[in-house]
């Protein structure tokens, strides 16, 4: 079992491991932080609500594909990038903030999905064009970056940087989802406005990564 997950699962039942499968079997949402795997997850039968910040966890395929309770899978900060493993789920809600999610397309399966989040995720162009528009056809509102922040972040995905780049309510900022880079991805996103980042990809994208130590 990840440590993380052992951790947020004490914190659930109020005790050290070992766990009792009643226990377990009552717990219906968590939190989960720095993950660098979901193992142990698969032993909450009835789980309904994953929420996980920060994770090192590239694809949540598995334990997550047979858990048909599952209803909403909430990520930030993390760097998620395959979700190909959930087609087989039901859910109703995803909110992909600041990952590292290229493709939507299992989204498509997913029939009773009503709100996605996936502002600050490297889309590719399929994505972003052709099947976010199909969910909002569908009645799913769905919350995704705007053409200038989404088209730098791709930029800087096919350079081979792996940062997101989101609007917020103070301006334009950077962030390093996962563990790969700072210990606590939540925090410290520069602002940098899009004609800035546009000129250093241009003129010197290494140094970008610089960016976060001002």
């Amino acid at each position: 079992m990840d440590a993380s997950v052992q951790e947020s699962i004490r914190k659930k039942v109020g005790h050290e491991a070992p766990f009792e499968t009643t226990e377990l079997a009552a717990i219906t949402s968590i939190n989960i932080n720095a993950a660098h795997s979901l193992e142990g997850l698969e032993s909450l039968h009835a789980l309904r609500i994953l929420i996980m910040n920060g994770c090192n966890v590239p694809s949540i395929g598995r334990p997550l594909q047979d858990m048909r309770s599952l209803v909403a899978v909430i990520s930030h900060n993390s760097a998620l990038c395959d979700i190909s493993g959930l087609s087989e789920l039901q859910l109703d809600r995803m909110d992909l903030q600041r990952n590292r999610v290229e493709d939507l397309t299992p989204l498509l399966a997913q029939a009773n999905l009503m709100e996605v989040n996936v502002t600050g995720n490297p889309l590719n162009r399929h994505s972003y064009r052709s099947v976010i528009p199909e969910l909002i056809d569908r009645g799913c509102r769905v919350i995704h970056s705007g053409e200038t922040e989404w088209a730098l972040g791709l930029r800087m995905s096919e350079e081979g940087i792996p940062f997101s780049y989101y609007e917020s309510a103070e301006g334009y900022r950077l962030c390093r989802p996962g563990l790969r880079f700072t210990s606590v991805p939540e925090l410290n996103h520069p602002i940098i406005p899009p004609e800035e980042l546009d000129a250093l990809l241009t003129e010197n994208p290494s140094a970008v990564a610089s960016l976060f130590e001002k």
